[in-house]
């Protein structure tokens, strides 16, 4: 929930966000990149290194 006093930071300067929010976000892209990068890895490399 947004007050007025916050719609003229929306993608502007000093644009507030959630703790929640970011760690939500931050983790989407962790995992997203993590999962790209075991799909490419060879399953041998994987069972070896494991």
């Amino acid at each position: 929930v947004y007050h007025h006093n916050d719609l003229n930071r929306l993608h502007g300067d000093n644009e507030r966000i959630r703790h929640s929010d970011m760690q939500r976000g931050l983790n989407f892209y962790f995992h997203l990149i993590l999962n790209n990068q075991l799909e490419n890895i060879p399953e041998t490399k994987l069972n070896s290194e494991l």
